[in-house]
């Protein structure tokens, strides 16, 4: 958890096998809560993202996107070492961010298969490789400084509803919202 985001830990008494079904159920019922507070009357809308499917890489993230340049993330991560313990964060986010990051990552597939291939018809196929790698690292690096930049300027100029403040508002909300029940 970075200083800017704000967030808490939270956990089971033990490591159980049925705690990743949990934390999901869990995630379920912070949507529930957040759903209740942020309606998609108002214009809110609020989305789950569970990744699941590999136990290393497991996360559950309950988005609130209040229109396309304001929004926020209830960012659910078992921690490594303690696995039936979670770090709960909330982090900015937004829908234009989202969406910059698909194109920009759509776009540079083929850009990126075509310097592989000029560097290879040039060069050994390994040096290729190892040079479009490279490349891309460096390319990703400075596309998310700039499409970040970009998401956060426009956040800030039509109006970011979900600053620091209320993020850490968030964040309480969030915290007493109790862990489903392990079974014995």
């Amino acid at each position: 958890m970075t200083s800017f985001d704000p967030g808490f830990e939270i956990g089971f008494p033990k490591p159980s096998l049925e705690n990743p079904v949990l934390f999901g159920r869990y995630a379920d019922a912070v949507a529930a809560r957040l759903r209740l507070r942020y309606d998609s009357a108002a214009g809110y809308r609020v989305i789950v993202e569970k990744r699941e499917k590999e136990p290393k890489k497991r996360q559950w993230n309950v988005n609130v996107y209040g229109g396309m340049f304001s929004g926020a993330c209830v960012h659910i991560k078992p921690i490594a070492q303690t696995p039936h313990r979670a770090k709960i964060e909330v982090r900015w986010t937004s829908r234009l961010r989202d969406l910059l990051a698909k194109g920009f990552a759509i776009l540079s597939l083929p850009i990126f298969a075509l310097v592989f291939l000029a560097l290879a018809l040039q060069t050994r196929l390994g040096f290729a490789l190892i040079l479009t790698i490279v490349l891309w690292l460096a390319w990703a690096l400075a596309g998310s400084i700039v499409l970040l930049s970009i998401a956060w300027l426009c956040a800030a100029l039509f109006g970011n509803e979900f600053d620091q403040q209320r993020r850490s508002a968030m964040a309480q909300e969030v915290r007493v919202v109790p862990l489903p029940a392990q079974t014995e």
